[in-house]
C-alpha cells in the first residue's frame, strides 16, 4: 500500500473533480438560459466537458482509494471544495469573504492535519462484518435527516454524499477481499455510484455548485470515515478526527447561506 502514491492521486483527483463540478454547473446554467429542462443539459458542451473532467477525477480518486487508506484519501479529496469555491468566486467576480472564506480556510487546515498524520500510518485494511450494522444505521440516519430537511437541494446533496460513501467503501472492500466475492462489492459500488451521480445532478438543477458540492463531499467524507473505522479497522489517530471536524465545519460554512437576500450560492 503506497500512501505517497495515494496522496498524489487524491490531489490530482481533487483538481479534476473541481473542474468537472464547475463545468457541469455552468452547463446547467446554460441549459436554463436556453429554456431547456431536465436531462437536456446533456446537449450542452460545457456539461459534457464537465462530465469528462469528473470522470477522470473519479478514476484518480478511486485509484487513490485502491492504493491508500480511506482516512488519508477522503480528507485530501475534500480539497476539491476549496478549488471549486475559488473557481466559482473568480467566475462570478465575487470576493471570497466572511463565512465562505472561513470555511475554505478550515477545510484547508483540516486536510493538512489529516495528511500529516495519516501519511505516516502504515496500516492494512481488513473487512470486519461486525461493523456493518452500525454503518448501515448511520447511513439511514443521515439519509433521514436529509428527508426531514424538506429542502430539495440539501436533501439531494445528502443523498449523493451517502451514496458516494457507500460506493467508496464497497470498492475498497472489494479490493482487499472478504467472504463475499469481489463482484458483489463491485456491483454495490456501481449501483451506489450511479445513485450518487443522479442525486448530484438533480441537486445542481436546484442549487448552487458550491452548496451541492460542499454538502455532498462533507457527508461522504464523514460517513465513509466512520465506515473505515468500523468495517476496515483503519488506525485513525485522534488528530485525524480533529482534522475531519475542521473539514466538516468548513464544509458547513462553505455551503451556508444567511438568508434569501444573501449572495447567490456558488
Amino acid at each position: 500500500m503506497s500512501q505517497v502514491l495515494a496522496l498524489v492521486l487524491a490531489v490530482a483527483g481533487a483538481v479534476f473533480l473541481s473542474g468537472g463540478c464547475v463545468l457541469q454547473w455552468l452547463g446547467h446554467e446554460a441549459n436554463q438560459h436556453q429554456r431547456r429542462k431536465g436531462w437536456k443539459v446533456s446537449l450542452e458542451p460545457l456539461w459534457i466537458g464537465g462530465i469528462a473532467a469528473s470522470a477522470l477525477g473519479t478514476f484518480l480518486h478511486y485509484a487513490a482509494l485502491w492504493n491508500g487508506l480511506l482516512a488519508l484519501v477522503l480528507p485530501v479529496s475534500s480539497l476539491h471544495i476549496v478549488f471549486t469555491a475559488l473557481a466559482m468566486g473568480w467566475l462570478r467576480k465575487e470576493a471570497i469573504l466572511g463565512h465562505r472564506a472561513a470555511g475554505i480556510a478550515l477545510v484547508a487546515v483540516g486536510v493538512v492535519i489529516c495528511t500529516l498524520v495519516e501519511s505516516r500510518v502504515d496500516g492494512v485494511d481488513r473487512f470486519d462484518p461486525r461493523g456493518l450494522p452500525a454503518f448501515a444505521a448511520l447511513a439511514v440516519a443521515v439519509l433521514a435527516s436529509g428527508w426531514f430537511l424538506m429542502r430539495p437541494p440539501q436533501a439531494l446533496s445528502i443523498g449523493a454524499g451517502v451514496s458516494y460513501a457507500v460506493s467508496a467503501l464497497a470498492m475498497k472492500i472489494g479490493s482487499i477481499g472478504s467472504t463475499l466475492p469481489a463482484w458483489t462489492w463491485m456491483t454495490v459500488f456501481v449501483a451506489t455510484y450511479v445513485a450518487g451521480f443522479v442525486c448530484f445532478q438533480a441537486g445542481f438543477r436546484r442549487g448552487g455548485a458550491g452548496m451541492v458540492n460542499a454538502v455532498a463531499t462533507g457527508v461522504s467524507t464523514a460517513v465513509a470515515l466512520a465506515g473505515a473505522v468500523w468495517m476496515l479497522g483503519e488506525p485513525v489517530k485522534p488528530l485525524t478526527w480533529v482534522g475531519a471536524a475542521l473539514i466538516a465545519t468548513g464544509v458547513f460554512l462553505s455551503g451556508w447561506r444567511r438568508s434569501s437576500r444573501a449572495q447567490p450560492e456558488v
